[in-house]
């Protein structure tokens, strides 16, 4: 069996490890094994690598957004080949509970975010990962690998540069207000820019210990809706939908503040990424 080089994170000691791994086999007939062209460096595993964050409780590879070509797939495979670009969705559900049979596996217990590749089960800051056929998803031929890989968080730099009358829409309010930093005092300053009837969705991962302070009365008054949203269940061929159709005019990597580092990198990647220097790290590997 081969070797791959490969990041692991020992939770004990909340460091991060060059090691050498055996490559993944296909073992089950439905294992799916891709040679890792990108994986994203994101919030949460800024917060895994800090500790505090849960994750799996001995040395595993971290990396949960995944975009690679499939080297290995399993008897049971039939909607991936060798040799497909992909993407991996790293959540699943236990499809047994009630609320995987809802729909919802993203609140599964044993499922959903207490099961994600990259957090409890090795993810793709390594040379080759395994995933479960019905996790990956081929990518269509005009969405390049790159493309396909990790969420974007932008900085309020950015939104100045790109929306140079802010003042006036923060003046008049905002209808609705998406957090993807998991910043308490962004969630704060979130809130306090809606308008009556507004909504604040909380979809960025914060410190566990975090905590946000707000006005109940102002919540009150305004009728203002919080919505905290986990994993995005079912969203990926949609997800590819709209990456279609953004294309590189939006989704350029320099534009949006995106960095790639090599796997050797990842302590300046991290530590960029914490500084607010960047809004988004990639490891090409």
């Amino acid at each position: 069996m081969g070797k791959m080089k490969a990041l692991n994170f020992d939770p004990r000691k909340k460091c991060l490890n060059s090691v050498l791994k055996d490559i993944p086999k296909a073992i089950s007939p439905d294992d799916i094994v891709l040679r890792v062209s990108f994986a994203g460096i994101c919030g949460t595993d800024l917060h895994i690598a800090e500790g505090t964050f849960p994750c799996k409780d001995t040395d595993f590879t971290l990396g949960h957004e995944i975009s690679g070509i499939v080297t290995e797939v399993g008897k049971n495979v039939d909607h991936i080949q060798r040799g497909d670009n992909v993407v991996v969705d790293p959540n699943s559900g236990c499809n047994k509970c009630r609320y995987c049979t809802n729909g919802s596996y993203h609140l599964c217990m044993t499922g959903g975010i207490n099961n994600t590749i990259g957090i409890f089960q090795d993810g793709g800051w390594a040379e080759y990962c395994i995933a479960p056929a019905f996790q990956v998803y081929k990518l269509p031929n005009n969405i390049p690998l790159q493309r396909g890989t990790g969420y974007i968080t932008v900085t309020p730099e950015q939104l100045q540069t790109q929306f140079p009358k802010k003042d006036d829409c923060l003046k008049n309010g905002f209808d609705l207000c998406i957090d993807c930093s998991g910043n308490p005092r962004a969630i704060e300053k979130g809130v306090d820019l809606l308008r009556n009837g507004g909504r604040m969705c909380i979809f960025g991962v914060a410190p566990v210990q975090s905590e946000i302070k707000l006005s109940p009365f102002e919540i009150y008054k305004k009728e203002i809706t919080i919505i905290g949203v986990n994993i995005n269940p079912f969203s990926f061929n949609k997800a590819m939908a709209l990456l279609e159709a953004f294309g590189e005019r939006y989704l350029d990597y320099e534009t949006l503040g995106i960095q790639t580092f090599g796997l050797d990198q990842h302590q300046e990647a991290l530590e960029k990424l914490k500084q607010g220097k960047i809004s988004k790290g990639v490891f090409k590997i």
